[in-house]
């Protein structure tokens, strides 16, 4: 794969936080990670997402 535009680079994190958009100022369970800093199903799922998405894009990766 080449390298993507930034036109797509945006889509994809566009994309990717449709669940933020989704849960907006919906109430939330919060658990915690292993290392006890807080987490929710939305979290998850945009990571997920995010994981996905930018896993078919050489040299280019991101910190959850």
């Amino acid at each position: 794969m080449k390298e993507p535009t930034i036109e797509q680079l945006m889509n994809g994190v566009i994309e990717s936080a449709e669940p933020i958009v989704k849960n907006f100022r919906q109430p939330m369970d919060v658990s915690d990670k292993k290392d006890g800093t807080p987490v929710t199903d939305t979290d998850k799922a945009v990571n997920e997402r995010l994981s996905v998405w930018f896993a078919d894009i050489p040299n280019l990766g991101f910190i959850g």
